[in-house]
């Protein structure tokens, strides 16, 4: 099958047709693939979608969380709640359930510990496998999720979780034993107080920065970061976020979208876009941002129309037009 792809359809492929729909290849028979958020209830998103749950979606059970079926040790009952589960998203058509999710908590502090079953690797692993045999065993995949690391949820499409081998091996089992590097110490603690600027950027792989850098932002930083932007633009905008932020927060209605947009990197932007920014225009955007208003918005400007036109030749394409 791959053979007979071309290169455009085999891309297409790793990208989406919709924030939950993969491209179909008709031409080959090829179908589109449904996926859902489903760690402890389906969420097929209906009409306007977002990766957020903000809209709407289909009606469907609301199951106790991971951290609530790790109490019960009961690899049994994990397995029937993963049962009724696939179940579900069968009968949505759901084809692949984004879950369940089995990273390792680390902190209280972490958003979504919540979704995960324990700190405890063997517990988490066999509730882990137990969910994914229930979900499977109804003809839908499951999709295990935040495999090691994910520890925190402020600024998350740009933090750098920092861990040393030995805690991955020990505690996440993600690799596989491997000869101890003579230059780094042992770590017999996760306490950060005792860890050496050396030892943190040897671990880290680049020098560590310092906390009072304030260079030009990058399309890496988040979009919160436009508060000390050198254009007065960027720093407008980042106010009106924060006021609508500010003010949604008094009326006890966080506006959930307002917050991860001040948490979302600029070349995030494109994504959330559904491919009408494109790298290109994500780059002008950074550099009006930085107080190169002219050059960024000449990128901006011829930008936009040559993403359009490769994006409707690429649909094209791929709908087998030419």
């Amino acid at each position: 099958m791959i053979d007979k792809l071309t290169l455009l359809e085999r891309a297409a492929l790793l990208t989406g047709k919709s924030v939950w729909e993969t491209h179909d290849v008709p031409r080959l028979g090829l179908r589109s693939v449904w996926l859902a958020d489903g760690p402890h209830g389906v969420r097929k998103q209906v009409g306007s979608a977002d990766h957020l749950g903000l809209h709407g979606s289909e009606p469907a059970t609301c199951f106790p969380t991971a951290a609530t079926i790790a109490n019960s040790w009961d690899p049994v009952l994990a397995e029937e709640v993963g049962q009724a589960l696939g179940a579900e998203a069968a009968w949505q058509g759901v084809d692949v359930l984004l879950g369940p999710g089995l990273n390792i908590k680390r902190s209280p502090l972490g958003g979504r510990s919540f979704e995960y079953f324990s700190e405890d690797p063997l517990l988490a692993g066999k509730l882990a496998a137990a969910y994914v045999r229930g979900i499977q065993s109804q003809g839908v995949a499951a999709c295990p999720k935040h495999y090691a690391a994910n520890s925190q949820e402020l600024r998350r499409m740009v933090s750098d979780s920092v861990v040393d081998e030995r805690t991955l091996r020990e505690i996440t089992g993600t690799m596989p034993p491997a000869p101890r590097d003579p230059a780094l110490p042992s770590h017999h603690t996760g306490d950060i107080r005792r860890v050496s600027d050396a030892e943190f950027a040897a671990l880290l792989g680049r020098p560590v920065p310092a906390s009072t850098w304030s260079g030009p932002l990058g399309a890496n930083d988040a979009l919160g970061r436009m508060a000390t932007a050198r254009s007065p633009l960027a720093r407008l905008a980042y106010r009106v976020l924060a006021w609508r932020k500010d003010r949604s927060d008094a009326k006890g209605t966080p506006d959930l979208s307002i917050l991860f947009l001040l948490n979302m990197p600029f070349r995030a932007i494109g994504k959330m876009t559904n491919g009408m920014v494109s790298a290109e225009m994500v780059d002008g955007i950074v550099r009006i941002v930085n107080g190169r208003h002219f050059p960024g918005a000449r990128i901006v400007g011829g930008g936009f129309p040559r993403n359009r036109r490769a994006n409707r030749r690429s649909a094209r394409e791929l709908s087998g037009r030419r």
